[in-house]
């Protein structure tokens, strides 16, 4: 979160940001994103025991969902850049720092579910398979982390490339 934070902040001071809005928005975003994620690991995964416990709800420091952070960030974000004020250009001007900077973000949070293991998925003899004491499976976090590791070097290579061939040194800030 902490890379994700810097870069969005770095892309949106670059973008003609003052940084204590950039910082404002980003943190409110990243914010609410934490909040989100575990709202949304309870309710949408396990919603009877939010029902039989609720005040499991407020035990942010407990389950994570990746969907839930998303919908509370982009919900945290959208309700920061209107608190401030910001017009609809201005919002998709910071929303182009938020998206650059998520996948290098995500890249992190990955490698936290391919380290815990948290998504085991089938069995498999595949050389990507993990090592578990019951055999071989693929562990969908590895493998996501994987491909955001691709899909960080293609973004990288397109902002590089663009910046290249059009001059635009917003384009550049990798």
């Amino acid at each position: 979160m902490a890379v994700g934070h810097h870069l969005a902040i770095r892309r949106a001071a670059r973008r003609g940001f003052e940084f204590d809005l950039a910082w404002r928005v980003v943190s409110w975003t990243v914010l609410l994103g934490l909040v989100g994620s575990h709202l949304g690991a309870i309710l949408l995964y396990e919603p009877q025991r939010a029902l039989e416990r609720p005040l499991l709800l407020l035990q942010v420091w407990g389950e994570m969902s990746s969907t839930g952070g998303i919908v509370g960030g982009a919900a945290g974000g959208w309700w920061a850049m209107r608190r401030e004020g910001l017009d609809g250009a201005r919002r998709l001007a910071f929303l182009d720092a938020i998206a650059f900077a998520f996948p290098f973000a995500w890249l992190f949070g990955r490698a936290g579910c391919a380290l815990a293991h948290d998504h085991l998925g089938i069995p498999s003899t595949s050389f990507l398979a993990v090592a578990f004491p019951g055999g071989g499976r693929l562990d969908l976090g590895l493998l996501e982390w994987i491909w955001t590791i691709v899909m960080c070097g293609g973004w990288l290579l397109t902002t590089v490339v663009l910046a290249t061939i059009t001059g635009d040194v917003y384009r550049s800030d990798v």
